[in-house]
């Protein structure tokens, strides 16, 4: 009786064992497969620039300047390098990660020795190694940053969620363990893109910028929003010239133009630093005054007042006397 019994009675589970294909699991392969792909496609270097962007929107938005112009005014480079002060570090962290996984999941006695291209199900020890990795996440948040209750909770969200996928592909027999690494690796980038943009959020720290436009310049001071080899723009500007409305300005880099940038700091902090970063310019420019330009020095030239064409006028003057005596 039981040998005749049809393949719907048998259970999804030893359905899985034996390496039959359960209803309802194609769904969620190809689901995590399509997700793995898009992930993939991305790249590193785009999840910088993605989490650069992120960062600078987040940083000039809190501050109650335009983010929109902010990030459109940046250089091309200037999104990569924020995104890499944070992702890098935490790619190696990841790959850290991933080879104690390896070292654990060769060494577990329900892997298969040797072979991790193979399918099979994780051992305890790997996925034991997922939750702790999550529950350092946290931590990290409650006790090594400044975060609110809710950028917290939000990390701690994210944290359960992403050990939580990686768990089910660990737990699936139908995946090697270059799947679950995959998973493991994107997951704490991610995580960590996520937690600089929320730290960013709540800082809300600017830079300050002092500017001499020229030697005779009286200076500008404000926020610095960008700098490349040829503008400076500027928020909040104070100085000459500049329409109080406007949220920024450009200033353009002359030969002339000297300027200073301050670290990044809260804005009544930035606020401060901007008038001394000017009158330090203005000491600089005082005790070491810019070499005359040619026009100026032809203009103090003493052989061209005494003998050059100002004397042309008296020459003249003394002609129209003598021709009078004459007459």
């Amino acid at each position: 009786m039981a040998s005749d019994c049809c393949d719907c009675c048998t259970p999804a589970k030893e359905k899985e064992k034996e390496g039959e294909e359960v209803p309802g699991t194609k769904f969620r392969d190809w689901a995590l497969k399509t997700a793995g792909t898009i992930i993939g496609g991305l790249g590193l270097a785009t999840w910088m620039v993605i989490v650069g962007s992120a960062v600078i929107w987040a940083r000039f938005d809190e501050a109650g300047f335009p983010p929109l112009q902010a990030v459109a005014v940046q250089p091309r480079s200037e999104a990569l390098i924020q995104g890499a002060q944070v992702t890098l570090l935490c790619v190696l962290i990841a790959v850290a990660a991933v080879s104690l996984m390896y070292v654990l999941d060769s060494h577990d006695t329900e892997a298969e020795a040797g072979a991790p291209a193979q399918p099979h199900r994780t051992g305890w020890k790997t996925l034991g190694l997922v939750v702790v990795l999550a529950l350092a996440g946290i931590v990290w948040a409650i006790r090594w940053t400044e975060l609110g209750v809710g950028s917290v909770f939000i990390l701690g969200v994210l944290a359960v969620g992403l050990a939580f996928a990686s768990l089910r592909i660990g737990l699936s027999r139908r995946k090697n363990f270059w799947a679950l690494a995959g998973v493991v690796f994107v997951a704490i980038v991610a995580f960590a893109g996520v937690a600089d943009f929320l730290i960013v959020k709540e800082q809300k720290f600017v830079q300050a910028v002092a500017i001499l436009r020229d030697e005779d310049d009286e200076g500008v001071h404000g926020y610095l929003v960008a700098a490349t080899d040829e503008k400076i723009y500027i928020a909040n500007a104070i100085g000459p010239d500049m329409p109080a409305r406007k949220p920024m300005q450009v200033i353009k880099i002359g030969d002339d133009t000297t300027y200073s940038v301050g670290p990044l700091e809260d804005q009544e902090d930035a606020t401060a630093r901007t008038r001394s970063m000017l009158n330090r310019l203005k000491l600089i420019r005082e005790k070491n005054p810019p070499d005359p330009k040619p026009a100026e020095a032809a203009k103090e030239d003493p052989s061209t007042k005494d003998g050059g064409k100002e004397d042309a006028p008296d020459k003249a003057k003394a002609a129209n006397k003598q021709e009078s005596t004459a007459k």
